[in-house]
């Protein structure tokens, strides 16, 4: 019969290995079913077994998994998803542990005992395949190269993963097109940041057409001057892309080894997988693979992911990211992008190098579509540490004080640009410091003269 799993064979347990781990992991796959983003209808849970396998066994060697378990595994797992959707599995009890006998059944495979291993010390080739850990001490240390460079000065680090987060429509796209123009040709990313060393680079867009990002890609070249045809700029053509499928890292790992970019774009995560974004164990692995890629490579990694429709303007930018924080905890670089009253702005978060100063990020249209940033003025900053050198009390305090009459909280909401809870607390304090008073439901600056002042209005 097609598609079963390798019959036992005396190869196949040299050493330390055994189909008893596969039989685990296919065990803990029908038991714990992997939960699905409810707006897609993507493939039978089964399919994301095949990245729990990888996962477990990919890393050779961290686990004391053998080559050849890992490579039965995923035989194996191939077979359950083909069979799943044939039907032939419908029979099998769910949320159920089953035995060896019983898996092999269900592929059509008669049971064999595979020969006994004994509780031995290891053998030298299972050592070798599972070496001890390697240390280096400070003489090593120093010799060390240094950090690679900034791949765009000030804007993000070499060789680093990270992410452009946003809400959706805020130029996340647009970013990640100006970035791999600017990398691929060698000119400042938005005409002011330096690429010190560019290189190849492959991108793929998951939620436009190739036809729509030609024209968007067409217009920033218009705009700084440059010829597409001229640039090693590469884009992937896949109709869909799955960072959890084994298949698509292997093919992903082969174009990137093919080509050794300098960037990656991957635009946007919640299109490059079909698990929960809120699971940290899927999370984790699917950017543990794209930690490792980076790793391999030395290519810097760009992914594009929504922000929560909710996040405080106090908490660290990137803790705004949607889904599990060890999105945040993964980058090494962040691109921030924030629309407030037409105004979108851009900081910039990074794991071990100083930040420069937020922006102020615009879509122009002369000569042609492209993103200019500028810096950001006083009248786009919101209320917060980190959008104000000034308290929200200070402030409040000069508006109401330079107002010709009482100003009503919408008004003050209006010239401040912060939250209604900020200005209840910031007004509560002002009235009980008495330098403003409240005259019905306006707010006013107190008298400063020597005459005493009249009773404060409920």
């Amino acid at each position: 019969m097609k598609d079963t799993p390798p019959n036992p064979t005396p190869s196949a347990y040299d050493d330390t290995v055994s189909d008893d781990l596969v039989i685990e992991l296919l065990n803990d796959l029908h038991v714990h079913q992997i939960r699905r983003q409810a707006e897609e209808d993507i493939a039978p849970f089964w399919e994301a077994a095949r990245v729990q396998i990888g996962a477990c066994t990919g890393d050779v060697g961290s686990r004391g998994v053998s080559k050849v378990v890992y490579a039965r595994a995923r035989e194996a797992l191939e077979s359950v998803l083909v069979r799943r959707r044939k039907g032939e599995l419908a029979g099998l009890p769910p949320k159920t542990r089953l035995s060896r006998d019983r898996w092999l059944a269900a592929f059509g495979v008669r049971a064999e005992t595979p020969p006994a291993i004994a509780p031995t010390a290891a053998s030298p080739a299972a050592i070798a395949s599972n070496p001890s850990l390697s240390l280096i001490g400070p003489a090593e240390l120093l010799k060390l190269p240094a950090s690679p460079p900034w791949l765009i000065e000030d804007l993000w680090v070499g060789e680093g993963v990270g992410i452009i987060g946003a809400a959706p429509k805020s130029y996340k796209t647009w970013i990640a097109i100006e970035m791999a123009i600017a990398v691929s040709s060698g000119t400042p990313c938005f005409g002011r940041f330096e690429v010190p060393t560019p290189g190849p680079v492959i991108a793929y867009f998951a939620e436009d057409s190739l036809p729509a990002i030609r024209e968007r890609i067409l217009a920033v070249c218009s705009a700084r001057g440059l010829e597409l045809e001229r640039l090693p700029l590469q884009l992937v053509a896949a109709s869909v892309l799955r960072l959890d499928s084994l298949a698509d890292q292997d093919r992903l790992r082969e174009v990137v080894e093919q080509t050794r970019p300098r960037l990656l774009v991957l635009d946007p995560l919640v299109r490059l997988h079909g698990g929960d974004e809120n699971d940290s164990g899927h999370i984790g692995r699917l950017l543990g693979f794209l930690r490792t890629l980076q790793r391999d490579y030395g290519t810097s990694i760009v992914l594009t992911h929504h922000n929560r429709k909710t996040h405080s303007s106090r908490a660290p930018e990137g803790q705004g990211l949607r889904g599990s924080g060890d999105l945040h905890a993964w980058t090494d670089t962040g691109l921030f992008l924030r629309r407030r009253s037409g105004v979108v702005t851009l900081r910039v978060e990074h794991r071990s190098a100083a930040s420069p100063e937020p922006m102020r990020v615009a879509l122009s249209r002369d000569p042609a579509p492209h993103l200019q940033v500028s810096d950001l003025v006083a009248e786009d900053e919101d209320d917060g540490p980190m959008q104000s050198t000034e308290s929200l009390e200070v402030r409040a305090h000069r508006a109401i004080a330079e107002s010709e009459a009482p100003l009503s909280r919408g008004a003050l909401r209006a010239v401040l640009r912060c939250r209604n809870e900020s200005l209840t607390t910031v007004l509560r304090a002002l009235v009980a410091q008495g330098r403003v008073r409240h005259v019905d439901g306006r707010w006013a600056a107190r008298e400063t003269s020597s005459a005493p002042s009249r009773p404060c209005d409920p």
